[in-house]
């Protein structure tokens, strides 16, 4: 058996696992196969383990002192899989960053001021720089930051996100691409990289209003399963461009995400989306899919342009979600070779729920895998299955 100390943390809409990286086995697979224990994966309930069967809340926060020239700590984020043994290292969560400094504060990381402490995060997930601003009452009794009723309220500066994952703000070389399906369809998609790598997609492309709910699009059998289907064409796309040199895009490092323009039921909002995740349309939004929302409304061509056209060089995007609103401040310019996005603000709340001890047991696992190889083939079996059940 083994004990590895840790915290429970809500960033934003998310909510996480928070470890100290000393805490967890190098070897890799080794650690994979921890963290999918730790959450209790496979089981679409996670009834063994701290997951919350649902995307929001089935990830770990990763957290290191660092070492690197201006900056306090390093952070990765890591999804887990729920029904599946995956272990996505790839994406960044924008939401558990609001919980890091707040993380690295309780374990003695990074020394509290007064009244605002402010750590430099280094994402490894993106080699991003992450500046978050956290306020306290009483440095000198108090190791928590200010709770703001329940909450931490963070603000957090995300510095210059573009080709996060590619290299580039456009992976695919132009604001919009025309990809055809098996079907004999074709759907136009904006691939964008920033602070993470999206694809987004008209809602009435998919025959949708833009405003349903996730429990709706869950249910829509066709739609998830063309939604899957795109994911794997916009990694070959991206892959056919060679916008990332000698790296491979895995369809799990794509990120997808339906847009449409604001109805009048929603007043307030510049544009309405939907994150759509493998597992389940996700509840709330993305911080990561709202700060490469904010960039696609500033590259003119893009499908988000078209619904968003911001005038000013520091506008603040109001996004339309399942939960709520998303405001995003984003600062961008134009220059010799197209959009610079410079840096996209927000604020988060964030609070520390638990902190403890969880136990692994060496059967549990070793008996966990986490190969994403053989769950690339099975995901693409899957879809083509479903695409052929689909034409009959």
């Amino acid at each position: 058996m083994t004990a590895i100390p840790c915290a429970i943390v809500r960033g934003g809409t998310s909510k996480g696992i928070f470890i100290l990286e000393e805490h967890l086995p190098a070897d890799q697979r080794q650690r994979d196969r921890v963290l999918l224990a730790l959450m209790g994966s496979p089981d679409t309930r996670q009834i063994d383990g701290l997951g919350g069967a649902d995307p929001l809340t089935s990830k770990v926060a990763i957290v290191s002192r660092s070492h690197r020239k201006g900056i306090d700590v390093e952070y990765e984020s890591v999804e887990v899989g729920i029904a599946e043994a995956q272990v996505n290292h790839g994406i960044m969560c924008g939401n558990l960053v609001a919980g890091v400094g707040c993380f690295a504060i309780a374990e003695g990381l990074v020394r509290p001021k007064f009244p605002l402490t402010t750590i430099n995060i280094y994402c490894l997930n993106n080699r991003k720089v992450i500046v978050a601003k956290i306020p306290f009452a009483d440095a000198t009794h108090s190791m928590l930051p200010t709770m703001t009723g329940m909450n931490t309220l963070v603000s957090l500066v995300f510095c210059n996100p573009d080709g996060a994952i590619t290299g580039t703000l456009l992976p695919a070389g132009e604001p919009a691409t025309l990809l055809s399906l098996d079907n004999g369809k074709s759907i136009s998609v904006s691939i964008v990289d920033a602070g993470t790598l999206y694809a987004f997609v008209r809602a009435d492309a998919m025959g949708l209003t833009g405003s349903e709910d996730a429990a709706a699009l869950d249910g829509n059998a066709h739609f998830r399963t063309t939604m899957e289907l795109l994911r794997l064409k916009v990694a070959d796309c991206i892959n056919q461009h060679g916008s990332n040199g000698a790296s491979v895009i895995t369809s799990r490092q794509v990120k997808m995400a339906v847009i449409s323009p604001p109805d009048r039921q929603h007043d307030g909002v510049d544009i309405m989306s939907r994150v759509v995740n493998t597992a389940k349309i996700h509840k709330a939004y993305a911080v990561s899919a709202g700060i490469c929302l904010a960039a696609a409304a500033t590259i003119q061509g893009t499908l988000v342009n078209e619904i968003v056209r911001p005038q000013n060089l520091h506008y603040t995007l109001r996004i339309g979600h399942p939960s709520g609103t998303l405001p995003l401040l984003t600062h961008w310019s134009k220059g010799v070779h197209g959009t610079i996005i410079h840096a996209t603000e927000l604020q988060i709340s964030a609070r520390i729920i638990l902190r403890g001890t969880v136990y692994i047991y060496p059967a549990i696992a070793t008996s966990r895998s986490a190969n994403v190889s053989e769950d690339e083939v099975r995901n693409v079996k899957r879809v083509s299955t479903a695409m052929s059940q689909l034409r009959v």
